[in-house]
């Protein structure tokens, strides 16, 4: 059926019965002369079977090649208006034969091959027409949608459509609406026979069009849809189409073209209300009546009631027919002037059948304007605050959608995930079929494999724990024989995976951020684990000396804490060796029993305070036998010096000693530190090799401890706790050359206790920390303190935008950036809330740059706290500009 009789037809005011006799009998020719001008006035009319057939009958006859060209072209497009598709390709492929840069035949050749399915030859079409007219945006849609067609498959939705035969007739079904709470009515519009008029409509050469209905009875279970009634009350002797009905059922709104006498040429929306178990039939709304000029058509009432949306080919739009609203005034009890939803829903095509959806929030719609598979694709479309302003569209795909037309849906009233809709696919003669459709639930699992890291052995019996953001419940499994977990996950949900097998002694793997929000279709993450075992690991404890000193630093004691909570009382059945070393300088002799002193220290404040058996650890000093830079002071071809390098490795970054430059106040003491490149004067070459200067903060990368793990004895020179040791680190001390400490201990004279403390990780050249965003999304950022950009790659932005961490509001004016499918409105956004070691930063700024690889937080953002902050060896130190706000 033509899409503008769907509701649509064109009247002809006073057609007599002798016309509509001639139509019956399909024999115009009978009637009057074929000519081109009696052709004509028929197609004008609407009346495209018709004109279809005269056309045909001169364009044989006529003696001119230019008027057999314009028949056969009127004749194509009547064909092609009456959807008798392979007959209208049939007369654009003699009108090209002729023609061959008729750019209009071109097209509309086109558009009947991916109307038919054919999409590789419609795309070749598109292509030769769109060398006659290029930048024509609506060709090059439609040829993205032959793309479309040819990547989609039916399992590309979750639809599964089935033909609804109860309702269907060889002619055209159409319109389907719910129209009882209980599901159990289905109202539709049809041309079959028997309805309230005996004539045939000129424009199909079908009856004009009732509205039907078809109920479902039975107990439940087994229930049943019986026969097609006729609904009398609800029908005029002229074309009625598409309704919708109010939230009790009481209130009905029907398209009726021509009205209740036929003598109006346009379509209107009448109000209709249920007297007892009968319609009667009111006025068409004021705002049809005050534009008589114009069709109305295709009524959807919001889920509240106070907004209809409806189908209009008024002259204020942006194309044929556009998607317009009305609001309902209750104090005037009137509905309003129509706004037009604008043109992220309405293009220089058609759009029609809105329906607003209450399961899910959307409006649905049909368009032949967007790129789709089809002539008339659905789509559907999230409101926003702004009436005209939408976002987040969407294709429905295959199998809602198809090469033919495709409108109408409506849901279930109790059903979310079911309803019908209308389409002309697959009918020879394109008729309209009503359908049913049920939508398969997303089912998303994720599923892995723990090994062990260092012999990729499965590791069968280890624990995965999954949480999530949405409530404190765990989901905890064990792996399988083969190593394996799988499980199902919720839809819209961010989670947060570990891996654990502290029975067999295994160091817990870092958490893993999965989320399935964005996820449309049933997917199989995939979240494989490898487990370190601390037997098989040498481990260095980031825990550091002062020049020749012994004791335990504040920073060491924040290190030694973590290592007593995490490993000795998560594990008490492990032994551990606690190794210290020194740097070269001093002698030997002197460095063995320093390196023994900072054992002994270490080994002693774990006893002491967390009382760990003295029998599971062994202190062992290393003394300077095993330094991790060059920085020896003796037996070395370059003694006090370490060689310098500047080179790209195998991934491609480029690796380079830097030195290290600390800040002091005034009294001396490290406020801020940080790296930076060595000068050319500061490189030196010494026996062919290019060395630095060995500073301190070298040296004191060799003052460490090292950690190594057993299940039995690891030596046989156990200590035993010295019960006069010095507990409260008071012993500072000397240094070799008589001077006191040069690098002060946990930075003495800078208030920390408002410091926020945040553990960060390294990523390849990044170091990388945890932050929420605007309460709900953990990411992980790159930081540099003094870094140029906060910022984030592209990818990390359409993923936002997708995830709605940030939405069109939080963009700047600016050009219009697309990343994929996803369009940005600009490359500068803000985020309203950044969560950070549990203190909140409001409106952070950021800019799309292609100049990082990750989310990364600069000095902008860093404005919000001290200068004074710092990095240390673990943690990202951040000072407050006053006491933080912490999050509740």
């Amino acid at each position: 059926m033509r899409k503008d009789t769907r509701g649509f037809p064109g009247i002809h005011i006073g057609f007599n019965y002798f016309l509509t006799l001639c139509s019956l009998l399909i024999l115009i020719t009978a009637c009057s002369k074929a000519t081109f001008k009696e052709a004509k006035h028929r197609y004008d009319q609407g009346y495209y079977g018709q004109a279809a057939d005269l056309f045909e009958q001169v364009s044989k006859k006529s003696k001119s090649k230019e008027e057999k060209q314009q028949a056969l072209l009127f004749a194509a497009e009547s064909y092609r208006l009456n959807n008798d598709y392979e007959k209208a390709k049939r007369l654009y492929e003699k009108v090209l034969a002729r023609d061959p840069k008729n750019s209009r035949a071109l097209l509309m050749h086109a558009n009947m091959l991916k109307k038919q399915e054919k999409y590789r030859e419609a795309m070749d079409a598109y292509d030769k027409y769109l060398e006659e007219v290029p930048g024509d945006t609506m060709a090059q849609n439609k040829r993205t949608g032959c793309e479309l067609a040819l990547r989609w498959t039916p399992d590309s939705s979750r639809f599964v459509v089935t033909n609804f035969r109860e309702a269907n007739t060889k002619l055209n079904d159409w319109a389907p609406m719910i129209a009882s709470k209980k599901d159990n009515l289905l109202y539709f519009a049809s041309d079959r026979e028997d309805g309230k008029s005996k004539k045939v409509y000129p424009g199909t050469m079908n009856y004009w069009s009732d509205i039907w209905y078809i109920e479902k009875t039975g107990r439940k279970g087994k229930e049943k849809w019986g026969n097609p009634v006729f609904l009398e009350k609800a029908s005029t002797k002229y074309n009625e189409g598409g309704l919708t009905f109010d939230s009790r059922y009481s209130g009905m709104y029907l398209t009726q073209c021509g009205g209740q006498d036929g003598k109006l040429e346009k379509c209107a929306i009448y109000e209709m209300k249920k007297v007892g178990t009968e319609w009667e039939m009111g006025e068409p709304l004021e705002f049809c009546k005050e534009d008589t000029g114009h069709s109305y058509g295709h009524p959807a009432l919001s889920p509240d009631g106070t907004k209809m949306y409806f189908s209009s080919d008024r002259s204020d739009g942006y194309g044929g027919f556009d998607i317009w609203m009305v609001s309902y005034s209750k104090r005037s009890r009137s509905w309003g002037s129509p706004v037009n939803l604008g043109p992220t829903i309405n293009t220089k095509n058609n759009e029609y059948f809105p329906y607003y959806n209450k399961h899910d929030d959307n409006l649905y719609f049909a368009s032949d304007g967007w790129p789709g598979i089809g002539g008339l694709d659905m789509f559907k479309i999230k409101p926003t605050e702004d009436a005209q302003v939408w976002t987040e569209m969407e294709n429905l795909r295959e199998p809602l959608n198809s090469g033919g037309d495709d409108f109408g849906i409506t849901f279930l009233e109790n059903d979310a995930n079911s309803g019908f809709f209308t389409s002309n696919r697959g009918d020879r003669r394109n008729n309209d079929d009503i359908y049913s459709f049920h939508i398969n639930p997303i089912v998303i699992t994720i599923r892995g494999i723990i090994t062990d890291c260092a012999t990729h052995k499965i590791l069968p019996g280890a624990t995965i724990i999954l949480s999530n953001d949405k409530d404190t419940s765990h989901i905890v499994l064990k792996a399988d024989a083969m190593g394996a977990y799988r499980t199902t996950l919720a839809e819209g949900t961010n989670y947060e995976i570990v891996s654990k097998f502290p029975e067999q002694y295994y160091f817990d793997a870092q958490p893993v951020n999965r989320t399935t929000k964005g996820i449309k279709f049933s997917t199989e993450l995939v979240q494989d684990f490898c487990l370190e075992n601390p037997l098989d690991k040498l481990v260095v404890l980031p825990i550091f000396y002062d020049l020749d000193k012994a004791y335990i630093r504040p920073d060491a004691a924040r290190t030694l804490d973590t290592f007593a909570q995490t490993i000795l009382i998560k594990y008490p059945r492990l032994l551990v060796e606690l190794g210290s070393h020194t740097d070269c300088r001093a002698s030997v002799a002197h460095n063995e029993d320093l390196s023994r002193r900072r054992a002994d220290s270490a080994v002693n404040y774990l006893v002491t305070k967390w009382k760990i058996d003295a029998k599971r650890i062994t202190a062992k000093g290393y003394a300077e036998s095993q330094l991790i830079n060059d920085c020896k002071c003796e037996g070395s071809d370059i003694e006090g010096f370490t060689r310098y390098y500047d080179y790209v490795d195998s991934s491609g970054k480029r690796q380079k000693l830097q030195k290290a430059i600390a800040i002091k106040d005034e009294t001396g003491n490290v406020i801020r530190s940080y790296y930076e490149d060595y000068t050319p004067g500061e490189i030196q070459v010494i026996n062919g090799k290019r060395v630095v200067p060995c500073d301190e903060y070298q040296h004191q990368q060799n003052r460490r401890t090292t950690i190594r793990f057993g299940l039995e004895g690891i030596g046989s020179s156990r200590i035993k706790v010295d019960q006069g040791a010095d507990r409260n680190n008071t012993n500072t001390g000397v240094d070799s050359a008589g001077k006191k400490d040069t690098v002060p201990a946990g930075k003495p004279g800078m208030d920390l206790s408002n410091a926020i403390r945040i553990p960060f990780t390294a990523n390849g050249a990044n170091k990388m920390i945890g932050v929420s965003l605007n309460d709900g999304n953990s990411y992980e950022f790159a930081f540099d303190l003094v870094g140029r950009y906060t910022a984030v790659p592209k990818e990390v932005a359409a993923e936002w935008f997708t995830n709605k961490i940030i939405n069109k509001g939080s963009f700047e004016e600016g050009e219009k950036l697309k990343v994929g499918d996803v369009k940005l409105p600009s490359s500068k956004f803000t985020v309203a809330k950044i969560t950070i070691g549990g203190t909140e930063i409001s409106n952070v700024q950021f800019v799309i740059s292609d100049k990082v690889e990750v989310a990364t937080l600069g000095k902008s953002f860093f404005r919000n706290f001290k200068t004074e902050s710092f990095v240390d060896k673990t943690d990202l130190v951040l000072l407050p500009k006053k006491a933080p706000k912490k999050k509740p």
